[in-house]
């Protein structure tokens, strides 16, 4: 059990690691020993391990199977710390499925067991969640006083608390029409880690909604010629999605081209940041824009009227009304 433990740990602290395939060796060695054990604590870990470590578009069915496992597992035994993790990574595959229905009852069940609890991690993870579902909702006020709680509960106890509030906030002052304010931020942010594309991704996507294109082109001709972000790396998705959708608007057929082709099979998805940080809308949508660029317009327009469909299955305006 102790080897099983050590070794889910190892591969959680290499999930921002460049190999994510010694992360996913470890994991699944973590979750084999965990099992021959029958150690339950040891399970639990190494589940929640397995799932950080495949968070991506192509494990999905594998990501449901392992969570509702550890769903089951966390709720018979009384471990509510778990019990956690296992409803936050629930929200972001039900987010990711466009099942709002499923979103609103396993958050309202985390929100319970946070509020019980009464600990910094869980009840910063409640406050995200709730921020994120406003934003949902286009209750941009309550959204963006959310996420500053979120920002105070985790007082120093959750090492990305910083970023993922960058991100919410850049969501939230998209839909204020104040996305002038996150520009700074953002190259802050690029300037503490610069070897994280995902920031400079979202840095071209803030330029190209400013109308600053002559930059955006200058930055987005500073990321690399192939994925700027790994296509194993969870952030894959959602930084080629955003990408996708500026270069779209853009006008470059160059980038657009590549990045259609490597987003068109996951066109069913919705957008994920992190674990239910905030929902960037259906993958349709930055197909439809990318389409229209390359001159598809039949394509585009069965791209963006299956955003639109989704997008009203997750009862959410804003981006309803962005995509119409």
């Amino acid at each position: 059990p102790l080897r099983a433990l050590l070794l889910a740990r190892l591969s959680e602290a290499l999930l921002y690691a460049v190999n994510v395939e010694r992360m996913r060796e470890l994991s699944a060695e973590a979750l084999a020993l965990a099992r021959e054990t029958g150690d339950e604590h040891a399970l639990m870990r190494a589940l929640i391990a397995r799932q950080l470590t495949i968070l991506h578009p192509e494990n999905l069915e594998e990501r449901l199977e392992l969570n509702t496992e550890l769903v089951e597992l966390a709720e018979r035994t009384g471990a509510r710390e778990i019990a956690l993790d296992a409803y936050s990574h629930r929200i972001t595959h039900m987010l990711e499925l466009g099942r709002r229905d499923e979103v609103e009852r396993v958050a309202a069940r985390f929100r319970a067991v946070a509020d019980e609890l009464r600990q910094p991690h869980g009840l910063w993870g409640a406050r995200v969640t709730d921020a994120m579902l406003a934003l949902l909702d286009g209750r941009l006020d309550e959204a963006d006083r959310l996420a500053h709680e979120a920002l105070t509960v985790a007082e120093g106890a959750v090492p990305l608390a910083s970023q993922m509030f960058g991100v919410q906030m850049a969501g939230i002052r998209y839909e204020q029409g104040r996305v002038a304010e996150v520009e700074p931020a953002i190259r802050a942010t690029i300037e503490n880690y610069p070897i994280v594309a995902s920031w400079r991704c979202a840095l071209v996507a803030v330029l190209t909604e400013l109308g600053l294109e002559a930059e955006a082109n200058r930055e987005l001709d500073r990321l690399a010629a192939e994925d700027p972000v790994p296509y194993e790396s969870y952030e894959w998705l959602s930084t080629t999605a955003l990408l996708g959708e500026a270069v779209g608007n853009l006008g470059r057929r160059d980038h657009a081209r590549r990045l259609y082709d490597r987003l068109l099979p996951w066109a069913d998805r919705s957008v994920v940041v992190s674990l239910s940080i905030c929902y960037m809308g259906s993958v349709s949508g930055p197909l439809g824009v990318m389409a229209r660029a390359l001159g598809r317009h039949d394509h585009a327009v069965r791209h963006l009227e299956d955003a639109l469909d989704v997008h009203r299955r997750m009862a959410s305006p804003c981006w309803i009304a962005r995509t119409q």
